[in-house]
């Protein structure tokens, strides 16, 4: 059983307390007290616009009619002393910016707590007052999120009845006697307002603008964080997991994750994942994001395992020898003797001393095809110079506390350029995926897309 102060917050409209219509019989309940008669609350903070505040003052129905509801309904706890008014600080054409409600709403609640305690449950009316005054309460509750509240709304039980401004002559006890809602069978019109569609809108441009930061778990966490859970989609969050999982090459073999390995180059399944085709191809578009994060240290440093892996596979492409026969895979240095396979390449034969048993490095590799007759290719020649340049880079920030800027890896080249080049080499040792470079792209899309369904 909920143990808070129950409060009720209203604006106040012209239709309150009680619509005064050209038909005498009609007579029901205003949204004010329509909520008030349901809830039963212990204590009622009324908001007044100056006009309505006049009102007020001059003949008490606000205050009066809610006591003629409490007497009705049996509320002996009721004191006209529990209903305080504030006075709306909106004036002239603020009125209608919603902008100035919801500064003046945050006064009135933060007064309530600090009269009654943080332990209140504060049950908000949004069908009384102007359009910017309900508008107003409905998105604050909804984007700021005020917490221990609720919102209602209330059913005009007459939509199609007239309903003239407040006048002179208005009697509220003569009203109340001829109210149909204080009969037994009366029908509650009142209904609870979610405010989660705003909420799911907003959390789909803050999802939307994260995923096009690829920030995949800053996108999830949002999502969950703002979307109500029963709102929530399984398919969303699945997508952004296996999103963030993509983006640190940790993708594991789920079941759910199935239906979007198709999402990734050169692969259909988990199996088709760990290729070589694959793997590479998904390394080079994890060093793309880094160059549009302008995180130039974690590029060149990416770079390093990518241009080693595919040196030893240019290697034997362009030699028709395995790289591991002149590598020692243990000590990563180069074999002392070569074998007899290099017979046909007599020049690196008698210029070897200089290669065996040094460090292996993309230098020597180069040096090496050179030496072997083998790059004869121009641009694949800058192109052995620029991953030189690379890992030159690289090993000044992986030995110094210094960060790169877009300049100092221009030295080399622009990084964009830099992207194309790994690109033409992956091609070079048989990986070829021009048609899905843009698959982050494409992911991102169907994400997006689960977003508005």
């Amino acid at each position: 059983m909920d143990k808070r102060l129950k409060v009720l917050f209203s604006p106040v409209g012209y239709t309150d307390p009680m619509p005064k219509n050209d038909a005498p019989a009609k007579v029901y309940d205003g949204s004010l007290m329509h909520i008030f008669r349901k809830n039963k609350p212990e204590y009622t903070y009324l908001y007044m616009t100056k006009d309505i505040k006049e009102i007020s003052d001059k003949d008490n129905r606000y205050i009066r009619a809610l006591e003629l509801v409490a007497q009705n309904e049996g509320m002996e706890q009721f004191s006209p002393s529990s209903v305080k008014i504030f006075e709306s600080q909106v004036l002239g054409d603020d009125i209608i910016d919603m902008d100035a409600f919801y500064r003046d709403y945050l006064r009135c609640l933060e007064e309530i707590k600090a009269d009654l305690g943080e332990d209140v449950h504060i049950l908000i009316n949004i069908s009384s007052g102007t359009p910017a005054m309900k508008a107003a309460l409905y998105i604050l509750k909804s984007v700021v999120g005020i917490s221990g509240t609720d919102l209602y709304q209330v059913k005009d039980p007459d939509p199609e009845g007239k309903k003239g401004k407040t006048s002179k002559t208005y009697d509220v006890e003569e009203l109340f006697s001829r109210n149909s809602d204080n009969q037994q069978e009366k029908i509650i019109r009142i209904r609870q307002a979610k405010a989660e569609n705003i909420k799911v809108l907003r959390a789909g441009s803050i999802v939307r603008k994260l995923i096009d930061m690829y920030d995949y778990s800053g996108a999830l966490e949002a999502y969950e964080e703002i979307v109500p859970k029963r709102l929530q989609k399984r398919e969303i969050k699945t997508l952004l997991k296996f999103a963030d999982e993509r983006k640190h090459l940790n993708i594991s073999n789920n079941r759910e994750y199935q239906e979007y390995f198709s999402k990734l180059p050169n692969t259909k399944d988990f199996k088709g994942y760990e290729r070589y085709e694959c793997k590479s191809a998904e390394y080079l578009l994890r060093v793309g994001l880094y160059i549009d994060s302008y995180e130039y240290s974690d590029m060149v440093r990416f770079l390093t395992p990518l241009n080693t892996e595919i040196l030893h596979k240019l290697f034997g492409v362009l030699t028709k020898i395995s790289f591991s026969n002149i590598w020692d895979a243990s000590s990563d240095r180069f074999v002392t003797n070569l074998g007899s396979e290099f017979w046909k390449y007599p020049s690196i034969q008698s210029r070897w001393p200089r290669y065996g048993d040094k460090l292996v490095s993309p230098k020597l590799i180069m040096d090496i095809l050179k030496d072997m007759g083998v790059v004869n290719d121009k641009q694949l020649l800058g192109d052995l110079d620029m991953i030189v340049g690379i890992e030159k880079l690289r090993n000044q920030v992986a030995h110094r506390m210094i960060s790169l800027s877009k300049e100092n890896v221009k030295v080399i080249a622009d990084p964009q350029a830099i992207y194309e080049m790994e690109k033409r080499m992956l091609s070079r040792t048989g990986v070829t995926i021009s048609s899905e470079w843009d698959s982050y792209d494409k992911m991102n899309m169907s994400i997006e897309e689960a977003l508005k369904q």
